[in-house]
């Protein structure tokens, strides 16, 4: 059975990207700023949902902290800095400004695309698409 779901939030987030990139000079920063956070508000909401949800707390939280706890240990979040920088310089696209914000946010997006898309697209009501 093909994952239409994970394929779908994939779709979305590279459609979402492209957009944001070729828009991203014509938004002016009063209407930037807030947006910024109104998705991260977004993102804690659909978090705490998900927690109250759960009916086995105790086995996320140890996975939160043996996750820290490995990536810490295997030096992950450099790891995954150096493969999108890869990644960027193969496809020639260019960063303006300092590089380590962008992929300071380029790999919380990615957390966090990880960490509330993929779970969600396999919830089984989401089984019709």
């Amino acid at each position: 059975m093909v994952p239409k779901g994970i394929i779908l939030d994939c779709l979305c987030v590279l459609l979402g990207t492209n957009l944001g990139s070729a828009i991203k000079n014509h938004i002016p920063a009063r209407i930037n700023q807030p947006m910024n956070v109104i998705f991260g508000l977004s993102a804690i909401a659909i978090g705490i949902t998900s927690v109250v949800k759960l009916h086995s707390l105790p086995a996320v939280i140890l996975a939160f902290i043996l996750g820290g706890l490995i990536g810490e240990a295997v030096n992950l979040d450099d790891k995954i800095k150096s493969l999108f920088q890869r990644i960027l310089e193969r496809l020639r696209f260019q960063i303006h400004g300092d590089k380590e914000v962008y992929m300071r946010f380029y790999l919380i997006v990615t957390v966090t695309f990880c960490a509330i898309c993929v779970p969600a697209s396999m919830a089984p009501d989401l089984s019709c698409l």
